[in-house]
């Protein structure tokens, strides 16, 4: 519901002509880890998810095959981020 591709069509995430585009949108999407965990963990072939191409996801699952939840390793990976950065003034 609050992702910023909701509204768009599909078509843009799966032309491979319009990445730039599509990667610019998913940069600042509040739900982008959790796309883009959805896309590894079902293993999507095709289409720009959570601000990664179908290119860079396959070599990621190649690097990593030893993760079984995605969504696990990626949502802890934030929550630990948020916490080490420093606070604003």
């Amino acid at each position: 519901m609050r992702a910023r591709c909701k509204r768009l069509g599909v078509d843009l995430f799966f032309d491979s002509r319009r990445e730039k585009q599509a990667l610019e949108i998913c940069a600042p999407c509040p739900v982008r880890t959790e796309c883009l965990a959805q896309a590894l963990d079902e293993r999507t072939q095709h289409g720009v998810f959570g601000g990664a191409t179908a290119l860079w996801r396959k070599r990621l699952l190649t690097r990593r095959a030893d993760v079984t939840s995605w969504y696990d390793l990626l949502v802890k990976a934030r929550v630990v981020h948020r916490h080490q950065q420093p606070e604003a003034e």
